[in-house]
């Protein structure tokens, strides 16, 4: 299989060809915080057409971290494929091309525990998150547990026929769609990326549909779901994505006035040099009004896609971002860092981890600066607490963060 060069930052496909590696590590990092993770799993069964398969109606499913009471058995990494972990891991492995065992998958322990009873403490703020295109919102566990930890429940959102395996509750499993992968392909090979306007469309469309209903969702779930009854604050709404799920959040920021802050996790919004690939929504989420963090990559940043001087497109939306000067904006590098650096596959190889194949940062210092900035900003905006914006700007302008103009 030939990933696109031109996908791998608004569509994360981490075509990752591996040497074996049987060492692995026994449990993610510990939680230093307050509270224990529950997850649970809900299928949402839309009612509007499928632009993936003519006739059906839209199937995909979130995950829901939250506060929870502690239980004896915490769930292993492969949970993220339930009730079909054999079968989902399989068609995972094969969709990444990954050669590292099925074990690492295995024996790697959570912090999580499913199904478990909530704490009973009142409402909590809600974290949207939108995971890179082509991998699994699974993948990001590591990112979840800090913030639950910490006091937020976090929806994380399995976008199907966009993520590289999506299983329901239900049993079904969905994958992304041979014609789609190799529209990508075809594009690559003739070196015309045109007919992908549209299908970028469509995808940034289905993705917008499929939060805006979770956020129409919430009230319900708040009333009715025996372990979320009461504990989700509708008024206190976030959102934080990677890659191409980070464009996702800044245009949802820009558009949507549930959402009051958002975290792009090395992503901009990018307009390729044609006009027509950007919906009016995202034209306007270049004039950002709400607070948002974005954290980038010099490796992704200076890449050039599409044969447009990546330059010239950042700027052209960085400066954009700069017209607001009032607002709560901040856009650093995280030194040393790469594009895959900030999901949880360094916890799943430590190979990765010993040869630095993410960048030269250590992988574990980078987890826990990043893990700290985002609680410290969804701190500030969503639980309303000023006191943290001191300990906020020490951080950022400090190592291993950089200044976007260095």
């Amino acid at each position: 299989m030939i990933i696109p060069h031109l996908l791998r930052f608004i569509f994360i496909t981490p075509s990752l060809i591996l040497l074996s590696c049987s060492a692995t590590i026994e449990k993610l990092p510990d939680l230093k915080s307050n509270f224990a993770v529950g997850r649970t799993k809900i299928d949402i069964l839309s009612q509007r057409d499928s632009i993936f398969q003519k006739g059906e109606k839209r199937k995909f499913f979130v995950e829901i971290y939250y506060p929870a009471k502690i239980q004896k058995n915490p769930a292993n990494y492969s949970s993220v494929f339930r009730p079909k972990e054999e079968e989902g891991l399989e068609l995972f492995l094969d969709r990444i091309q990954t050669k590292f065992p099925k074990s690492n998958f295995r024996s790697l322990s959570t912090h999580t525990y499913i199904d478990a009873p909530n704490l009973n403490l009142g409402k909590f703020p809600i974290i949207l998150f939108e995971p890179g295109r082509d991998y699994s919102s699974g993948m990001y566990l590591n990112i979840y547990e800090n913030l639950v930890s910490s006091g937020f429940i976090v929806i994380a959102i399995d976008h199907s026929y966009d993520s590289a395996v999506s299983v329901l509750n239900s049993g079904e499993i969905f994958t992304i769609p041979e014609e789609i992968q190799d529209s990508y392909k075809h594009a690559e090979e003739i070196n015309d990326f045109s007919e992908l306007s549209e299908r970028v469309s469509q995808l940034d469309k289905t993705r917008l549909d499929d939060v805006r209903e979770v956020l129409n969702l919430i009230p319900l779930w708040n009333k009715t779901n025996t372990i979320l009854r009461n504990t989700l604050d509708e008024t206190s709404i976030g959102i934080l994505g990677h890659s191409y799920g980070g464009k996702i959040s800044l245009i949802l920021n820009g558009n949507e006035p549930k959402i009051k802050c958002a975290v792009s996790l090395d992503s901009l919004i990018k307009n390729f040099g044609n006009a027509d690939i950007l919906s009016e929504e995202a034209q306007k989420a270049f004039y950002q009004t709400k607070p948002f963090l974005i954290l980038l990559s010099r490796d992704t940043f200076h890449r050039d896609y599409l044969g447009i001087d990546p330059k010239e497109n950042n700027e052209a939306f960085l400066n954009a971002l700069t017209e607001e000067p009032d607002i709560h904006q901040h856009i650093r590098f995280m030194r040393d860092t790469k594009h895959l650096s900030y999901m949880d596959t360094g916890y799943l190889i430590p190979w990765f981890r010993k040869n630095r194949v993410f960048g030269e940062i250590d992988p574990l210092e980078f987890y826990s600066k990043l893990n700290q900035t985002l609680n410290l900003f969804f701190t500030i905006h969503l639980k309303k607490n000023p006191n943290s914006q001191l300990d906020f700007n020490k951080l950022i302008d400090n190592d291993p963060f950089e200044q976007i103009d260095n």
